[in-house]
């Protein structure tokens, strides 16, 4: 935190997260994207099955995560594979 203070500059440019309440599903998201991979995807709270599918979305055109635009070609897939 002090380095964003005394410089401007963020620290990083990308977080990788867990969900603590879903069975293997990991996101990676940066300022302008975000990729969450699910591969099992049931909610250990209230056993809802969330998508199994890959989702990316551009938090620039889509801010609230409408449309999934994910292909085989996503530049943060390497970061989590």
């Amino acid at each position: 935190m002090m380095n964003l203070i005394k410089t401007g500059k963020p620290i990083r440019d990308k977080i990788i997260c867990s969900d603590g309440l879903c069975k293997d599903r990991i996101t990676i998201r940066t300022k302008k994207k975000k990729l969450i991979i699910s591969k099992d995807g049931k909610c250990y709270l209230c056993g809802a099955q969330l998508s199994k599918e890959k989702e990316e979305y551009d938090l620039e055109k889509d801010p609230h995560e409408l449309n999934n635009v994910y292909s085989k070609k996503s530049e943060l897939e390497k970061f989590l594979i």
